[in-house]
C-alpha cells in the first residue's frame, strides 16, 4: 500500500507503528511489533517493541504499516495526502464515481511521493531502491489511466486522438486533466535529471536506461498541451518570439525548466557515449 511509503519519511519514523514481516533466518521477530530509527542504504532499521527493545536492520519489505500516526499541525501535506488516498475508496461503480477516486488516488500519490522526492534529493540518492519505488509508483498513475480507458473508452468527441499520437497520455488527460498528466512527466523527468545531475557532479557512470527515461518524460511533458496548441498559436497575442516559444510547447516557466533540463542531459551523454551521426541529430 502507498502508506507503507511511511518508512522512507524520518518525519514519522518516531511516531509510526510497524509490524516486522517475512524474515527467513530472525523468524521469532515476525508478527512483533517496530518503529523505524533510521536508514542504512536500502535497509531501515527498527526498534522492535519487545522487552529487550531488540534492535534490527530490515528491508522495507519486511515492514508492515500497523498506524503512520501523522500530526495535521506538522505534517499537513502528508495528511491531506492520506485523506485523498481514503477518498479513492469511497467512489461509487460508476464511470463518474471511479473517475472521482481515481482523481483522488492520483493526486494522493503525487503529494505522497512529492515528500520522498524531496529527501532523496536532500541524501544525493543514496538510497537507490527509494528512486526506483518512487518512479514506478509515477508510472503506475498513467498505467491506471490506459487501464480505465480500456475499461470505460470515451468517445471520438470526449478524447479526440490523432493517429500516432501519445495515446497514455492522451488517457491520462481525459481521466485526471492536463495538469495532473503533465505533472507526471514532470515528476518522473525531473527526478531523473536530479539523479543524472549527481552521478555527473560525482563523475558516476551514467545509466543511458536512466538518461533515456528522464529525456523521453520531459518531452512528454512539453508535448501534453502544446501539440495541440499549434493551430492556434497564429492568433495568439505578444511578440514573434513568444508565439516562437509557444510553438515549441513552451507554455510555462516549468516547460521551459524541462527544455533546459533536457539539455544538460543531451550533454552529458554526448560526453558519457559516443552517437552515430544520425542518433546525435
Amino acid at each position: 500500500s502507498v502508506e507503507a511509503l511511511a518508512s522512507y519519511l524520518p518525519a514519522t519514523w518516531r511516531r509510526s507503528r510497524f509490524r516486522v514481516v517475512g524474515l527467513e533466518k530472525a523468524a521469532h521477530y515476525n508478527g512483533l511489533e517496530a518503529v523505524a530509527t533510521g536508514l542504512k542504504a536500502d535497509r531501515v532499521t527498527v526498534q522492535v517493541q519487545n522487552e529487550a527493545r531488540s534492535q534490527l536492520c530490515v528491508r522495507r519489505r519486511n515492514l508492515e504499516l500497523v498506524d503512520a500516526r501523522l500530526d495535521e499541525e506538522e505534517d499537513p501535506s502528508l495528511c491531506q495526502a492520506l485523506q485523498r488516498l481514503a477518498l479513492c475508496r469511497a467512489g461509487e461503480a460508476t464511470r463518474e464515481g471511479v473517475a472521482g477516486a481515481a482523481r483522488n488516488w492520483a493526486q494522493g500519490l503525487l503529494d505522497v511521493t512529492f515528500a520522498i522526492e524531496n529527501i532523496l534529493v536532500d541524501a544525493e540518492f543514496s538510497d537507490r531502491a527509494a528512486f526506483d519505488e518512487v518512479s514506478e509508483l509515477l508510472a503506475s498513475i498513467e498505467r491506471r489511466a490506459v487501464a480505465l480507458t480500456a475499461a470505460w473508452p470515451p468517445s471520438s468527441d470526449d478524447h479526440p486522438q490523432e493517429d500516432g499520437g501519445d495515446k497514455d497520455t492522451a488517457a491520462m488527460v481525459h481521466w485526471f486533466g492536463d495538469g495532473l498528466a503533465e505533472c507526471v512527466h514532470w515528476r518522473r523527468g525531473a527526478l531523473a535529471y536530479m539523479l543524472t545531475a549527481t552521478l555527473a557532479a560525482d563523475r558516476r557512470p551514467l545509466p543511458r536506461p536512466l538518461l533515456l527515461q528522464g529525456l523521453r518524460e520531459l518531452d512528454r511533458m512539453v508535448a501534453t498541451r502544446g501539440d495541440g496548441m499549434k493551430a492556434s498559436v497564429a492568433d495568439a497575442e505578444g511578440s514573434e518570439g513568444v508565439r516562437m516559444m509557444l510553438l515549441e510547447g513552451i507554455l510555462s516557466d516549468t516547460h521551459l525548466l524541462a527544455v533546459v533540463y533536457g539539455g544538460e542531459m543531451c550533454y552529458w551523454g554526448t560526453q558519457e557515449w559516443s552517437f552515430p551521426a544520425e542518433e546525435e541529430e
